[in-house]
């Protein structure tokens, strides 16, 4: 009996299985990447849906008011993380553009779980991992320092303290943006966003829990871009909408229901640059009622803006103009500034330090020496 005889691919025909296979490819791969940033996108609608339960359960013993935004306060123990820039003389340890709720308001009594503030779109194109993000890295396996390991007089305190913790002073709004206060259109945003730039840029403290009185220098005590045509904008709170109205003898004309005033949604801008993070372009926006929904980006001007009108009455938080204002400081231009050294989610190029350079007196830090 013969032997049979196996012949392999000639060239031709190995080609035309690597075209076949590349074909399907170039088919297939964009429909999993689609298929894949709809999952992201989910992942980050839920999030914002369990933000929503903790910022109605923290009004509920509030007097109806969400959480105020970040507080713009400086990070450290006073005096040891002093100093400031030297081209524009900011607080090095006063972070800047944080425009994200005071997360020592909800965690960890409303929010119990940090990674809740993650969305997985915003991920891509990042080097950290996701579950560094807005943590304190201190004493990660890879951060301790040598001295402080290899020391036997820590061998009980590392064994409490090692691993990575959630730190208030991290949360940033490099995933969401907040708004502490109720607006609603391009009007409302530029304004009040370009005053609370101004006074972050000056270096003021602990103004996010309060309402914001906005004036023209050149029209003080005219008409005003607040809600309501006011100069008053009022901390985000459960029927704030009452807020909007402008004649008391037709209030349905001006009253705004929770479902359309926006609370916080996704970001928009990394580092400075404008960088969406879903497909199609635009973000999930959790609304005061606590429904969320998908809002599309769009360049299409209005036929105010196409009259000549620099200001539209467009519906935040996804157009052109205030894009613009969460992408950077107005002032310097400047975008997310000074996040704590030790946070898993600090900006590119600045250096780890653990935390207890900077707050060596903490009771925390009790038996551990360095």
């Amino acid at each position: 009996m013969k032997g049979r005889v196996f012949h392999g691919f000639t060239l031709i025909e190995l080609l035309v299985v690597i075209s076949i296979i590349s074909i399907l490819a170039a088919i297939l791969l964009p429909a999993l990447s689609r298929a894949q940033e709809a999952a992201n996108r989910a992942s980050c609608a839920s999030n914002l849906k369990q933000l929503g339960l903790s910022f109605i359960m923290y009004a509920g013993e509030s007097g109806g008011l969400l959480p105020p935004g970040a507080v713009n306060r400086a990070w450290g123990q006073p005096g040891l993380a002093s100093g400031s820039d030297a081209t524009w003389g900011y607080p090095l340890n006063l972070v800047r553009n944080n425009f994200t709720f005071e997360a020592r308001a909800i965690y960890p009594d409303y929010l119990a779980d940090m990674r809740v503030l993650v969305c997985p779109s915003g991920f891509v194109g990042r080097t950290t991992s996701k579950d560094r993000w807005f943590m304190d890295e201190t004493f990660a396996l890879d951060r301790i320092s040598g001295d402080v390991l290899n020391n036997a007089q820590n061998y009980a305190a590392l064994a409490r303290l090692q691993g990575l913790r959630a730190d208030c002073e991290c949360v940033t709004n490099q995933m969401y943006t907040y708004f502490p206060y109720a607006i609603v259109t391009d009007e409302q945003g530029l304004f009040l966003w370009d005053e609370l730039s101004r006074r972050m840029y000056i270096g003021d403290v602990g103004f996010m829990s309060e309402d914001q009185v906005v004036n023209d220098n050149w029209l003080i005590d005219a008409y005003g871009h607040a809600p309501g045509g006011s100069n008053v904008f009022y901390r985000t709170s459960v029927n704030v909408g009452r807020f909007f109205i402008r004649d008391i003898n037709n209030p349905s004309y001006g009253a705004m229901a929770d479902s359309d005033i926006p609370v916080i949604f996704d970001a928009v801008s990394d580092n400075g640059t404008l960088k969406m993070n879903h497909t199609p372009r635009g973000g999930n926006i959790l609304y005061l009622d606590g429904h969320v929904s998908f809002q599309k980006y769009t360049t299409n001007l209005t036929a105010l803006e196409q009259a000549g009108f620099q200001i539209s009455f467009d519906r935040l938080p996804y157009t052109t103009d205030f894009l613009e204002y969460l992408r950077a400081n107005v002032y310097d231009n400047s975008p997310l500034l000074n996040v704590p050294p030790w946070c898993g989610n600090r900006l590119p190029g600045t250096v780890f330090e653990p935390r207890y350079w900077y707050y060596p007196n903490d009771a925390m830090y009790s038996g551990l020496v360095w």
